[in-house]
């Protein structure tokens, strides 16, 4: 569902560490660290 205004198809990809807001980290480094090409 849409919250706000929305234009079209998206994904909002998010990498934590912990259940707690704040302990987001970078997923592109997340990813490049793994061997995924970005």
């Amino acid at each position: 569902g849409a919250t706000g205004n929305v234009s079209g198809p998206h994904l909002h990809f998010e990498i934590r560490t912990g259940p707690e807001y704040g302990s987001d980290i970078d997923p592109v480094a997340y990813l490049r660290g793994h061997g995924v090409k970005i």
